[in-house]
């Protein structure tokens, strides 16, 4: 679905005005769409950005999700965080209103590997720690999901659609944790009921919107009629503009408001800490790569080297 980026702009403002402060003049426009082209350029592995422009410093690393804390992308963010120093680390999946080094993403510095050696808060428990490490700030990237259901609704997506893709969403992460691998099973089917109730409190939504996990899969069904019901393709949740999955245009529309959200809040931040860094999720880095080089110049640095990232752009 194509979107408005003035009217996201000016929706993206509200709800964290005193965090982010919607600058005038900015160039959000300017952030792509996510469609087959744009994701067949994605790499294989995760990699960081370093943007310079007079005394701002921008690095954004792109991550693959996952909880295995010996992965590329665990260990790309524990080793840049290492060795560029940073102000401020905005982080995928807290809402900004939590403001700067919320409790509840600060505990997960704490948070041990589970008993498959995996860690259930993904790529945001080794960003928190060398957050922490690094004496910088933390920062949620998202907008609130009032703001979100407010937007979608704009946008034409209805409260039911939503609910059903705000669970749809945890589903590969859930399976990558090992967690169920039949979504036609019991130990499914209470995980799907935990996050439809906790979907339904975050967007203040009745109980008889799917009220349970039967009516999710139905639901699920309904809109991608190919899918596999005992299994999750992780693009059914990927905001593909012209992928085969009807799931995806609701992903497409979420994935536009939180874009520009973060493109706002980033250069907001830059502005007033001069040094930021985003860990965020790879394909967004892509979306908002134009808009970025718009804003601060092309990247001194695009890679997977902390080290050569410090000498190429001296810093």
């Amino acid at each position: 679905m194509a979107i408005p980026t003035s009217k996201l702009s000016a929706i993206a403002c509200l709800g964290f005005l005193a965090l982010a402060g919607c600058a005038s003049g900015g160039s959000s426009e300017k952030l792509a769409v996510w469609n087959q082209e744009l994701a067949a350029s994605q790499s294989d592995n995760p990699e960081i950005m370093v943007f310079k422009r007079g005394t701002q410093r921008l690095v954004f690393i792109g991550v693959h999700h996952g909880s295995d804390p010996n992965s590329p992308t665990h260990q790309l963010i524990a080793s840049t965080l290492g060795l560029i120093p940073t102000r401020i680390v905005i982080v995928e999946g807290a809402p900004t209103s939590w403001g700067y080094n919320p409790p509840r993403l600060m505990e997960i510095a704490n948070e041990k590997p589970d008993a498959l050696g995996l860690l259930p808060s993904g790529e945001t428990n080794p960003a928190v720690r060398g957050a922490l490490k690094a004496r910088g700030k933390l920062l949620g990237g998202e907008p609130n999901d009032a703001d979100v259901r407010r937007i979608a609704t704009e946008l034409g997506v209805n409260d039911v659609d939503l609910l059903g893709f705000y669970v749809l969403r945890v589903v590969p992460q859930l399976v990558s944790q090992k967690k169920f691998d039949d979504l036609e099973s019991e130990a499914a089917g209470e995980l799907i009921n935990y996050m439809l109730d906790l979907s339904r409190k975050e967007l203040s939504l009745g109980p008889e919107l799917l009220n349970d996990a039967s009516a999710w899969r139905r639901w699920r069904l309904s809109l991608n009629p190919r899918a596999n019901p005992k299994m999750i393709n992780i693009e059914e949740a990927g905001p593909l503009v012209d992928g085969p999955w009807a799931t995806s245009r609701i992903a497409a529309s979420i994935s536009r408001a939180r874009d520009t959200h973060l493109y706002e809040l980033t250069k907001a931040q830059l502005a007033k800490h001069r040094t930021v860094t985003v860990v965020f999720g790879a394909s967004h880095a892509l979306i908002q790569y134009q808009a970025l080089t718009a804003l601060l110049g092309k990247p001194c640095y695009r890679g997977a080297v902390p080290v050569d990232a410090q000498r190429l752009c001296r810093i």
